[in-house]
Parts: C-alpha cells; structure tokens; sequence
C-alpha cells in the first residue's frame, strides 16, 4: 500500500464557496504535504503545509475570483490527490 491511498478521497465543501472551503480527508495524513489550490491553467493560487495526523483543513479563498479550482494533496513523493470545486460570490 502506498502512502497516498489513503488521500484518495477529499471533500471540499461548501461546493460553491464563497470565502472559505473546509477540505476533508478520509483518514489521517502520514507524513507532511501540501494542499494546493490550482486554477483550471494549472497554477498554483494558494498553498497551504499539511501536517502528519490532520484530517481536516480550513482555508480562506477569499482572494480567489469566481471560477472553477481544484484542491489538491501533495505529500513528498506520491502523486496529488485532487477534486473539483467552484467559488462564486
């Protein structure tokens, strides 16, 4: 087993949001990574470190223009895990 099999399932929500977005994992994370929110050209617009044990993480996007972004985990060497969400306000 992999260490990101764990991370294959993530929850955003609300879905849309308009200034925040809870981001939820199915089970606690094993080593530190990032969650990544990415625009739909594939950059990078806000990044937040992810510590070893967490399940869940709150993040502001308050910054973001309305559109469709993905959130995604990155931990080390495994690939990202990713779902879709759309901010409108």
């Amino acid at each position: 087993m992999s260490d990101n099999e764990d991370l294959e399932t993530i929850v955003v929500y609300p879905n849309p949001a308009t200034d925040k977005v809870q981001i939820n994992l199915n089970s606690p994370v094993k080593m530190s990574g990032k969650v990544q929110l990415v625009n739909l050209q594939g950059q990078i617009v806000l990044e937040q470190l992810l510590q070893k044990g967490e399940l869940e993480i709150q993040m502001s996007i308050s910054t973001l223009t309305n559109g469709i972004y993905y959130a995604q985990i990155k931990a080390d060497n495994s690939e990202a895990t990713r779902t879709k969400f759309i901010v409108h306000k």
